[in-house]
């Protein structure tokens, strides 16, 4: 904190008010809504000196004025609009935009330790682990374990239905493809694809019927041994009496549909029409693209020529997330492919470890444009000189 200087000129370590940050340059829809704010408490927040800023000015600054206030957009492009905001104060912009933990830093609470619950909660256990443990448990590893549960026919009258609903729930998550997530995860980190399953095992069973369920490429990021269970829950979904509309690019699931609609004949201008319809068996019969790759005409080659690496990449020690990787040695100046089931660390490897060590400023925590921490690891050597993310 330097009182003696205005709030765009470093008074403040804060979201957006560092020297020249986003609330601090016009053409930034923040910018006008501050100056708005300095019109109506008196002060320029380029010029004046928080010490010298009124008090009610510092309270409105840090806590919010609740009072909208009206003030003209004027856009880099030179779009010019009205608009009425109130000013959610130097507390409001911290909550949203903290994402990584720029502005406030997090600790481990001494007696639930990180679980969030009350001792009296975590003294209540099921078999030898409390609710935060099973919590923390992969779906696929919690649904055997509560499979295994047997309980007297007393105990069974009280908790078999919820048991029962339990494990109903966990099998069509695990149906999807998402047994190595775990209740835990906060629901924001999902990837579009994860999000996409959770709200599709969330239809199975659920009793509902003559829906139309739209999915747009539903096997993005599986593993091809986890595409079949994919299927089965979209046929399943059908059996109860729904509609499933796919996008899709895998061959299984294509083969798996009843009816096929082939767009085309090519992409942008070339596309927009419908070049064949009909089951998988009468589309592989079309003059088509994807008749061609139905019928076995086309297929992906593997290359003939393996270049040979100029140099290597070393990461030791990586252990970030479920990452217990010795070595790994990725041969530069060729095509690498990270591969794996779901879940097995290629994305927490490849990007939150190699990618946020070798382009810091690539991956930022928040307006402030500070770089994330990359994942826990030794040693890193033979480091290119350029790294795009």
């Amino acid at each position: 904190m330097h009182p003696e200087k205005p709030l765009c000129g470093g008074a403040m370590y804060s979201p957006g008010f560092f020297p020249k940050g986003y609330l601090c340059k016009p053409g930034n829809g923040g910018y006008y809504l501050v100056q708005a704010l300095a019109a109506r408490y008196g002060f320029d927040p380029a010029r004046t000196p928080w010490n010298e800023m009124a008090p009610d000015a510092q309270r409105a600054f840090l806590f919010g004025d609740k009072e909208p206030m009206q003030f003209t957009y004027q856009s880099p492009r030179g779009i010019t609009r009205k608009s009425t905001h109130a000013f959610p104060g130097f507390y409001g912009w911290v909550r949203d935009w903290d994402v990584g933990g720029t502005y406030t830093d997090t600790e481990v609470c001494p007696d639930c330790k990180g679980a969030r619950l009350r001792p009296e909660y975590l003294a209540v256990t099921l078999g030898d682990q409390n609710v935060h443990e099973l919590s923390e448990m992969p779906l696929s590893k919690l649904y055997q374990v509560l499979k295994g549960i047997s309980t007297p026919e007393v105990e069974a009258q009280v908790v078999g239905g919820s048991l029962r609903t339990a494990l109903r729930r966990l099998r069509f998550l695990l149906q999807v493809g998402l047994g190595y997530l775990h209740l835990n995860r906060i629901s924001s980190t999902l990837s579009a694809g994860e999000a996409q399953r959770v709200k599709l095992a969330g239809l199975l069973g659920s009793g509902l019927t003559s829906l139309t369920v739209l999915l747009d490429e539903p096997s993005r990021g599986l593993h091809p041994s986890e595409v079949q269970a994919l299927v089965g829950a979209l046929v399943e979904l059908r059996d109860e009496g729904n509609t499933v509309v796919v996008v899709e690019h895998d061959p299984l699931l294509i083969r798996s549909a009843d009816k096929l609609v082939d767009l085309g004949p090519g992409a942008g201008v070339e596309g927009g029409r419908i070049i064949a319809q009909g089951s998988p068996e009468e589309v592989a019969k079309a003059k088509t693209i994807t008749g061609a790759w139905l019928r076995g005409e086309r297929h992906v080659g593997a290359a003939r020529l393996r270049r040979r690496p100029r140099s290597w990449l070393t990461i030791r020690g990586a252990r970030a997330n479920n990452l217990r990787i010795e070595q790994a040695r990725l041969p530069l100046g060729t095509l690498i492919g990270i591969c794996g089931v779901s879940g097995s660390g290629k994305s927490t490897l490849l990007i939150d470890t190699v990618g946020r060590a070798l382009a810091p400023k690539k991956q930022t925590t928040s307006v402030a444009r500070e770089s994330l921490e990359p994942g826990q690891f030794e040693s890193m050597e033979g480091a290119p000189a350029r790294t795009i993310i």
